[in-house]
Formats: structure tokens, sequence, C-alpha cells
């Protein structure tokens, strides 16, 4: 109880009605975790109020499910997202990041002993894109040590034979957004130092300044003014950090091209330029 006190301020006292405890069993939840199953929490990463209905009409567009979603908000930008299968609920996971009105979503599961609102959304994952380096070291080996040194990492696109030979090699892995974001690393190949770069799929909104994608402006110590006289210094983070979208989907390659369009490109290695016109205007992705 002490240590229950300390957490709530450590002054508060509590009345004798207070100082009682109340045992709740697992047997008192049952009926409510297999809807747990089926349910996410999401934040809505952004410091203003979103529009709460075309929030919802445009994320159950987005993502296509095979049944309802229901959307209840808890407390401002957070809400608890209940699915109508665990299939779709772990489809639309897959997808993670998603995006409205610039901003990211954080996807959850639901932890039963943490409120949603005490629940950490730091980290979103993001399929990174690393280029710029050697056909020889676009291996599941070299992806998983680059990956490792951002944050844990859940896949690395391969083949079955651990290949990922491609115009970069791609990583999913989970990014703390509060943040900069890593533009790149310094690699070691067989004594010589490369240097890779990263770019992202889905990247919201960016804070050019400090390289984050989410935090509270005020916070920002990059936000505030040169002293006069004093030019400002360029900015360390650009729209050069976004990346063509290549996720997996059925009926599509390994890097997401439409099937047509990727035996279009295989003719094409520019990389799309000199495609026909009825090619050119399409989405990649």
């Amino acid at each position: 109880m002490e240590e229950l006190v300390e957490k709530l301020g450590g002054s508060m006292r509590l009345l004798e009605g207070e100082r009682m405890s109340i045992e709740i069993t697992e047997d008192e939840t049952a009926d409510l975790r297999l809807a747990n199953g089926r349910c996410l929490i999401g934040r809505f990463m952004s410091e203003r109020r979103i529009q709460k209905e075309a929030f919802r009409a445009f994320m159950a567009r987005l993502w296509k499910t095979a049944g309802k979603v229901v959307f209840k908000e808890l407390q401002d930008n957070i809400w608890l997202i209940e699915f109508s299968s665990e299939a779709d609920k772990r489809r639309v996971l897959e997808g993670c990041p998603w995006l409205f009105d610039r901003s990211v979503l954080i996807l959850k599961e639901v932890e039963e002993s943490i409120p949603p609102a005490q629940m950490d959304f730091s980290k979103s994952p993001f399929w990174i894109q690393v280029h710029d380096i050697p056909l020889i070291y676009m291996n599941k080996h070299v992806g998983l040590k680059i990956g490792e040194s951002i944050g844990r990492v859940e896949e690395v696109d391969v083949t079955g034979e651990g290949i990922g030979w491609g115009r970069c090699l791609r990583i999913r892995v989970q990014v703390d957004i509060t943040k900069p974001l890593e533009r790149g690393r310094a690699l070691e190949l067989n004594g010589k130092m490369v240097w890779a770069n990263f770019r992202y799929e889905k990247l919201p909104h960016l804070y050019f300044n400090c390289g984050r994608i989410f935090h509270k402006h005020s916070q920002c110590s990059d936000n505030k003014n040169p002293k006069q006289g004093t030019k400002p210094s360029p900015k360390q983070w650009g729209t050069w950090l976004r990346a063509e979208d290549m996720r997996f989907s059925q009926g599509h390659s390994r890097y997401g091209w439409r099937r047509g369009e990727a035996q279009l490109i295989q003719e094409h290695p520019t990389g799309g330029k000199g495609l026909p016109e009825a090619t050119q205007g399409h989405s990649l992705s």
C-alpha cells in the first residue's frame, strides 16, 4: 500500500475506506479476454486533436478488413480498435506504420495490466531501406547486424536463401520516434569504410530541425530563434529520407511492384525510366 501511495505522489493521506484493497481474479475478467484478442490500442501521435469521423472513415477504408472495425476513443488521440477477427487485426499490425493527416498511428496489443494512457507508444515498426552497399553484403546476416544497431529487428526482406539483392536492403525495425531519426551507418567492408544511407518507407511528418517524428513542439530546443546576426544552421534532415513503399502484398513481387509493372521494370534496369506512358503515371506501391 505504501508503494502505491508513493506512486500517487507520496503526500496523499488515505481515508479508512481507501486503505482497503480489492482483489480481482482472472476468472472475473475471463469474458473479456477473448475480445481482447481482437483488439488493438492505437495512439495518434500529434499535439492536435484529430477529426474523429474522418479518422474512423479513412482508416476503415484504408485497411479493407473482411469484417467490421469499431473505433472507441478512450482519451484524446488514444483509441480502442476492435476487429471482427484476429486475422484482420494481425494483417493491420503487419502493415504498420499507418499514417493519417501526415502523422503516425502507433498500434499496440492490449496490455491487460496497464491502463492505455500509461502504455509506451514511443516505438513503431518501419521498413528501412539501406542504400549504397555492394550486392555481396545484401543478405540476412548483414541486415540483422545493421538493424540491431537501430532497434529490435522484426524482419529482413530476403529470399529463402537469405539473399536480399535489389536496389536496397530492406529491414523492418522498431524505431524510437521520440529520438532523432538515424540517417545511415558507417560500415567497414573488408577494410574499407562505406557510408550506407537509410530511407524510410511510409515516413510521416518529420521535424527537419531535430529529426524527430514526434515531440512536443515547445520542448524542442532546435525551435528557438537563432541569435540576431547569426545564420541558422543547415537542416540535417529532409524529405530525402522518405522512400518508395515496397511492401509485400498478394500478387506482387518481393519489392511490391504490380505483376505487369514488375516485368517492365526488369526490362528497364534504370528503375522505371523509359517505361511506356501508361505505366509511368501509376503508383508503384
